[in-house]
């Protein structure tokens, strides 16, 4: 008997039960999911409730240690053990977090002609309020290629000759739009919408570092982007978010097909996610043998003042300024357009975004560290905030000046007037295009759930 098999790395120091939850889904569709782990990573996650039948135990030299200084399986390493399986019909690279909403496995081929693809996300901004309809498309990366036998095959072949192949693995950026690029110029396969495929919105698990230097060149030599005025990671990256967003939508009559035949109507993604997060065990935070992948660019304990500090770190604040902003903490002032005016100074509208998420972020820590702050999502009867964000919509001159206007909508609600307007912020999470932007509003969605506490629209 043939087996799809689902290829993936479980983080085990950070959201292991969802983690765990997601790769018993795959499991119970049809799917057969295999965890590439070391074997102290292997003991962990046992004891955490993974199934041992799921994990393939991994050599160092098989993982990224050397290079990352954490044990991220190689995806070389990874399609070099799956053409060891004899029964294998086709696998499906994924990361450990995403959440397969379908009824059974897809026969691809058969719906789509292709025997390898390369899918994006949907992107959950806030998971207790997500329904089977809720979220958006994620383009700035590809989280699912599937790849038949054959495929696996005369990738490892491109992999042997191509040393960028080496730089692969698991939780590292980069190395799917290297595998994009081959799924597109090298497998005649296609890129799609993952319409079913689910995403919370968190954290970034790693430090925001560029590795798409790395396959630049190879990327570039497949002919997959258009003319470039040079080959930086910033134009390469933004040209290739650009593909996949063409792509999909010329595909999305193929994606609509799978998603129809496919998606699982019946399932509650909120409900399962809520019966994760209130029987989720503490977080592993013990690390004796130096494996923790977690790498935040904000401080864990996130005092204010710790904040103010690691803004400065960032460049949101200079010296004159971080004084000001230490003051108006000391004196315990933290009225939101005295804030945003010592930290919003830039003319660049993608600065000022960051620069406000920066701003909001202190702000909302600053009040709940003095306990003065409750929310509501619910806005006063014959309330003008949707007519409010029609004309932001409607005269908005470009992308980054939309999400701006969203974003100081957002802020200034929130802040002022105490009420959480949860499609800006949605909106805002699906906004964000690089870590620094999602480690900023990742924040304050945590700093959301420790206020007193937002009710349902």
């Amino acid at each position: 008997m043939k087996t799809i098999y689902i290829a993936t790395s479980i983080n085990p120091f950070s959201k292991v039960e969802y983690q765990i939850f997601c790769t018993n889904r795959w499991s119970e569709i049809g799917y057969m999911p295999v965890c590439f782990q070391t074997q102290k990573e292997a003991e962990i996650l046992i004891s955490a409730g993974l199934d041992a039948d799921f994990i393939q135990i991994i050599e160092d030299e098989e993982t990224g240690a050397d290079m990352y200084r954490i044990p991220s399986p190689r995806i070389r390493a990874v399609t070099n053990r799956l053409m060891r399986f004899d029964d294998l019909e086709a696998v499906i690279l994924t990361n450990s977090d995403i959440y397969p909403n379908i009824r059974k496995p897809f026969d691809f081929m058969a719906m789509t002609g292709f025997d390898s693809a390369a899918m994006t996300r949907r992107e959950i901004p806030i998971a207790e309020l997500a329904d089977n309809r809720d979220g958006e498309q994620y383009y700035g990366g590809l989280d699912i290629f599937y790849l038949s036998r054959a495929a696996v095959f005369e990738v490892n072949k491109h992999f042997d000759r191509d040393g960028a192949s080496n730089w692969m693995a698991y939780g590292i950026p980069g190395w799917d739009y290297y595998l994009g690029a081959l799924v597109v110029a090298r497998l005649n396969g296609v890129i799609l919408s993952g319409e079913d495929f689910l995403h919370v919105s968190h954290t970034p698990t790693y430090s925001n570092v560029n590795e798409l230097r790395h396959y630049i060149n190879s990327i570039v030599s497949m002919n997959v982007l258009p003319e470039l005025p040079d080959h930086s990671p910033q134009y390469v990256g933004m040209a290739f978010e650009h593909m996949i967003r063409t792509e999909c939508k010329k595909n999305e009559t193929i994606s609509g097909r799978i998603s129809r035949a496919y998606r699982d109507y019946t399932n509650s993604f909120s409900e399962q996610y809520e019966k994760i997060v209130v029987h989720a065990s503490p977080e592993i935070s013990d690390d004796p043998e130096g494996l923790e992948k977690q790498d935040s660019l904000i401080p864990s304990d996130e005092t204010p003042l710790d904040l103010i500090e690691f803004m400065y770190e960032r460049g949101y604040l200079d010296s004159v300024d971080q004084g000001k902003v230490v003051g108006k903490y000391a004196g315990q002032s933290s009225h939101l357009s005295q804030v945003q005016n010592i930290f919003c100074q830039s003319k660049s509208k993608p600065i000022e975004f960051k620069q406000l998420l920066a701003s909001t972020l202190f702000v909302l820590r600053s009040r709940i560290a003095f306990g003065n702050l409750e929310l509501t999502s619910e806005y006063p009867p014959n309330s003008l905030h949707k007519v409010v964000l029609r004309q932001i919509v409607d005269t908005s001159v470009d992308f980054f000046a939309l999400r701006l206007e969203i974003a100081k909508l957002f802020s200034g609600d929130m802040l002022q007037y105490s009420i959480v307007n949860k499609p800006a912020l949605k909106s805002i999470c699906l906004s964000c295009l690089n870590d620094e932007e999602r480690e900023l509003i990742s924040k304050i969605l945590e700093a959301l759930k420790e206020v007193d506490h937002v009710q349902s629209a």
